[in-house]
């Protein structure tokens, strides 16, 4: 319901989910954690490089090895629970 919501944003940042310290980049897209919303596919993929120079990587690496995983997903292409 909620990316029903914020499908009107037109972009979503989206990493994998995860299990612990476990990532699953395989999984479908519709299992994917919502990171942020955007008007532009371009905004989206600058704020996912300027994230992966944030210091939040520094002190997170699974964080980090999400954002290696993490693609800008247009509001199109994301299956609504």
């Amino acid at each position: 319901m909620v990316l029903a919501l914020l499908a009107a944003c037109g972009w979503f940042l989206m990493a994998p989910p995860k299990d612990g310290q476990t990532l699953f980049p395989n999984a479908p897209v519709s299992q994917w954690v919502h990171l942020a919303s955007y008007d532009t596919g371009r905004a989206c993929e600058i704020n996912k490089a300027e994230l992966g120079k944030s210091k939040v990587v520094d002190s997170d690496p699974l964080f980090e090895r999400a954002l290696l995983f993490a693609r800008c997903v247009s509001a199109d292409n994301v299956p609504v629970k």
